[in-house]
């Protein structure tokens, strides 16, 4: 007996929404719907500052990414996904989408997959257990935009502060 997995999808559903989602984010911003299968459907975009007010249904998901890079974002409440709630047809509710606070460990990740190359890691002064998250990761990215310098001076600086402030053995362990 297992557990089973849940997947954010579509119901059926008769009770109306009205939502008027507001980009926030100086991106170009995608929507999705989430379909009865938990799939995204992009919807719409939205450039900064732009919003959009939609007819929808309570138990119809909806997600938001960079619509260049499909970064996920999130709501004002920090939800990686809005669910329509029930109105009475005159009144609309406002999300808006807002980028999500990435923790140091996020960031490390997505800067190691953006500029260097798997194999370019392995030599790095950085934490095994990011190296180990990095070769185990399934996308890769080719885009190597910024310059090999200004990464490694970040992470070499997070880890030197770390070191200097720690007064335990396990500096290099990131939480």
């Amino acid at each position: 007996m297992g557990v089973e997995k849940q997947v954010l999808r579509s119901t059926k559903s008769q009770r109306v929404s009205f939502v008027r989602f507001v980009n926030q984010v100086k991106r170009l911003v995608a929507i999705f719907w989430i379909n009865f299968e938990g799939i995204r459907v992009r919807y719409t975009q939205l450039n900064y500052g732009d919003h959009i007010t939609i007819y929808t249904y309570v138990g119809h998901p909806w997600a938001f990414a960079d619509a260049d890079n499909d970064e996920y974002l999130v709501t004002s409440k920090g939800e990686e996904y809005y669910m329509p709630k029930p109105c009475d047809g005159k009144n609309v509710e406002t999300v808006f989408i807002r980028l999500p606070v990435y923790s140091l460990r996020e960031c490390c990740l997505t800067a190691a997959k953006k500029y260097y190359l798997p194999e370019e890691l392995q030599s790095m002064l950085i934490p095994d257990q990011i190296k180990f998250d990095l070769r185990n990761d399934k996308k890769k990215q080719a885009n190597r935009h910024a310059s090999s310098f200004y990464f490694n001076f970040i992470i070499n600086e997070r880890i030197r502060c770390r070191v200097k402030h720690c007064k335990c053995d396990d500096a290099f362990e990131l939480h």
